[in-house]
């Protein structure tokens, strides 16, 4: 067992409500590759969006970490993504391709519409461009 204690200050706790419901908002107005009139319900999915969020920027924060303790710079070898800006991103941009190839799927209408209903987590496609906004914001807070 253990002593619940809620250990955040009111303003933590109204600033977090705010920031999830503002980004509960992106996916509600989500409806890239969906079933035409079916929305994501922010209720089911926000805290697994919450966690994706979460987790992909833990993830990038660790390899910036990696790469800062590498002894020689570290290049990827064969360009990704050819002529995309700076190539000192191409470690970035691989991280964020394979957050994406994690979600792609393909579903029949029917189970796509029953996942809507059931599933806590988010269509891949809401997991990927969703995301995108969120981690630039919160990137720009750091």
């Amino acid at each position: 067992e253990g002593k619940l204690r809620d250990w955040w200050s009111k303003e933590d706790t109204q600033e977090f409500s705010k920031r999830a419901e503002q980004y509960g908002e992106q996916y509600a107005n989500f409806t890239l590759g969906l079933p035409k009139g079916i929305r994501i319900s922010r209720e089911l999915t926000i805290s697994e969006n919450i966690a994706d969020l979460g987790g992909l920027m833990t993830a990038l924060d660790a390899y910036h970490i990696w790469l800062q303790r590498q002894k020689h710079s570290y290049m990827p070898e064969l360009p990704m993504l050819e002529n995309y800006g700076n190539a000192t991103l191409e470690g970035d941009r691989r991280l964020f391709a394979g957050w994406a190839q994690t979600w792609r799927a393909l579903y029949r209408r029917e189970i796509r519409e029953l996942l809507m209903i059931l599933d806590p987590h988010a269509p891949g496609p809401a997991r990927v461009c969703c995301f995108q906004g969120e981690a630039e914001r919160s990137a720009v807070r750091r």
